[in-house]
């Protein structure tokens, strides 16, 4: 049995919202860029403080200028330069998935809320078939009532 949709005809043939069914997941790249904005700075006054502890350290000793200090400071910057990629890796990664998890979110309440306006369309036309019925009384208007609900 074709279903007709009485609502539309009566509502002004008006269109409801579609829901979205694929939002775009943000891009690895932009969510890297988000990382690099946020731990950057971070990353910058971290290299500068240590390196210079370095240097305040190796005037202490005596060894301020020498090869020893040198590479020690070059392994120390290689080492926290390794670290700060694997933390904007991982920022990024934790971007990328809070906003697929927020996109997810949405797209679950567009869907709670085109079913709570179907239900209430459904509800609206049962309603108006019961009113019909009733008006027109007997077993042919109980049938009709129900017929008309049951477009719906």
């Amino acid at each position: 049995m074709p279903q007709i949709n009485l609502g539309s005809l009566f509502a002004g043939n008006q269109q409801r919202p579609q829901i979205q069914q694929q939002n775009p997941m943000m891009s690895y790249q932009d969510a890297l860029k988000q990382a690099q904005a946020a731990l950057d700075p971070q990353y910058q006054k971290m290299l500068k403080t240590t390196l210079g502890n370095i240097d305040r350290n190796s005037m202490a000793r005596g060894f301020y200028g020498q090869l020893p200090t040198d590479v020690f400071k070059r392994s120390t910057a290689g080492d926290l330069s390794m670290q700060h990629q694997a933390n904007l890796a991982q920022y990024a990664n934790q971007v990328q998935q809070q906003n697929f998890q927020n996109q997810m979110a949405l797209n679950q309440f567009d869907w709670q809320k085109q079913q709570y306006e179907d239900q209430k369309s459904n509800q609206l036309w049962s309603t108006v078939g019961t009113a019909a019925g009733y008006l027109l009384g007997g077993p042919v208007g109980g049938a009709f009532g129900n017929w008309l609900g049951g477009l719906f």
